[in-house]
């Protein structure tokens, strides 16, 4: 196939254009295409392969075109007719090569081609001010706003989107994995409750869920262990709990000669002043509700001290918010204090902090071209529009049946594992590998390929760290970090 011109140099060119793999997204479509340079533009021709046919769902059609009168392309124009009643086309991109200079131009689009309808895909980057085609992006946008109406589902909460976009949805092979996984998941939750019963015998009893199928958490060897309980403080998943302490609350029951054995000769002021002093609150968790009428959930403060061998103590724990004579302080033991999870995150949040301010910065270098951006200040108008307008206690000695109580039964534990193994699978590739390639600026590709650079270093400084460490922590190495939630 070919087309002309109006001027610049003779050229053949290599068109690849790839398909979507949603349901649906492969139809037998009639695809028509106009290729914009520099001032110049081509006549439109079909992208068709004779005996061929193309567009079928998650493949690529490759066409080539011959004696075209541009040295370039920026612009792809996009049109598809309505051939076959219902037919539906998922485009995500296209590729234009240059045969003669090898240079490869990329169009990405992730979206639906409705048919008689007008695309313009860039191989540009540009502000929505800078947009030589307005009009058309004005159009889209609002038919994207469309798409993507909110309502509030959940009394209280953010708004939603009242329908989800079919290209939003998760793709056919994930639905099949995930249906897999909970297929197996289920199998061996009822076998475990055909063997096991539901009520637990003893505390050794709860092991017996950790079969091969939903893994053995490393915590379970040393879930009794004071030592690990310091760890995760400052390794697990609520380390950003524990804060300096400045001041005993005056609902905390600390004294002076309490805590005095632990403090190395210091006094308590000492203590605070050196930075050596830290607290966790669960304030949050007073009058929480629990399964049974019998259980109370206790909602507790904890001192810790920091000491001179870099080890975190915990030298005070109070059960519940207000002090009194049935609401004791306890003491404990020396405990672990290496804080992995902030040092390692303290790595990743540099690459990530330097990452977003020279990929924002390539585009809003100045206030000006921040405030004309008018679809992000539409986004932040919707970010603060009304969400009604569619925006954006133990009190008795603890014992081994009161600890089993609060332990949901084998049954629940079991669909709670299910769901949460299923879900927290890592679906996606890892931090910094993109599974779509939206980003076609060869700027801002300079700036992503430093970024992944950069993760390359954390991943190896973190392999470092876990050599030396007592106990290795991997929940922070780039490689283990999806790009994004699947939940």
């Amino acid at each position: 196939m070919g087309s002309g011109g109006s001027k610049g140099s003779k050229a053949s060119y290599n068109i690849s254009v790839k398909t979507g793999d949603q349901k649906g997204a492969g139809e037998h479509v009639h695809v028509f295409i106009i290729l914009h340079g520099k001032g110049i533009q081509t006549n439109e021709f079909r992208l068709d392969n004779f005996f061929k046919h193309d567009f079928e769902r998650g493949k690529v059609d490759n066409f080539s075109v011959s004696e075209i009168n541009m040295s370039d392309v920026h612009t792809v124009e996009l049109r598809r007719d309505n051939c076959c009643f219902f037919s539906h086309w998922y485009l995500d991109w296209i590729e234009i090569t240059n045969k003669k200079s090898n240079i490869t131009y990329i169009f990405p689009a992730m979206q639906w081609i409705k048919a008689k309808c007008h695309y313009f895909i860039k191989h540009h980057t540009c502000l929505p001010q800078d947009d030589s085609f307005l009009e058309t992006r004005k159009l889209e946008l609002q038919t994207i706003k469309t798409e993507y109406q909110l309502e509030v589902k959940i009394p209280g909460l953010p708004a939603q989107v009242k329908n989800l976009p079919e290209d939003e949805k998760f793709s056919n092979h994930y639905k099949l994995k995930f249906a897999l996984e909970s297929i197996l998941l289920k199998g061996e939750s009822f076998k475990l409750l055909m063997t096991g019963g539901t009520e637990w015998e003893n505390v050794d009893d709860i092991k017996t869920v950790y079969t091969k199928a939903f893994g053995v958490p490393q915590s379970s060897k040393y879930f009794n262990d004071d030592t690990h309980f310091g760890r995760q403080r400052l390794t697990g998943l609520n380390s950003l709990l524990i804060e300096r302490c400045t001041a005993i609350p005056q609902n905390f029951g600390v004294t002076e000669d309490m805590i005095k054995p632990f403090l190395e000769g210091k006094t308590m002021s000492q203590a605070m002043d050196g930075k050596k002093l830290f607290i966790v609150d669960l304030a949050i968790l007073e009058d929480c509700p629990t399964k049974r009428d019998d259980l109370v959930m206790t909602c507790p403060l904890a001192l810790f001290y920091f000491n001179n061998s870099k080890r975190l103590m915990p030298i005070a724990i109070q059960l519940f918010q207000q002090k009194g004579p049935n609401n004791p302080v306890f003491d404990q033991s020396i405990l672990n204090g290496a804080y992995h999870m902030r040092d390692d995150a303290l790595l990743l949040y540099d690459a990530i902090k330097t990452y977003v301010e020279k990929y924002v910065m390539l585009y809003y270098s100045t206030e000006s071209s921040l405030t004309a951006d008018y679809e992000l200040q539409s986004w932040g108008e919707e970010l603060i529009k009304s969400r009604d307008d569619g925006g954006v206690g133990i009190l008795s000695p603890v014992n081994i049946e009161t600890i089993l109580k609060t332990i949901p039964n084998r049954k629940i534990l079991l669909t709670i594992m299910s769901i949460t193994k299923v879900l927290s699978e890592k679906a996606t590739e890892s931090l910094g590998d993109f599974e779509k390639q939206f980003i076609v600026d060869p700027r801002a590709i300079e700036v992503v390929e430093e970024f992944r650079q950069t993760l390359r270093a954390v991943g190896t400084t973190i392999d470092l760290r876990n050599k030396k460490r007592d106990y290795p922590y991997d929940w922070l190495l780039p490689k283990s970090i999806p790009n994004s939630i699947s939940i």
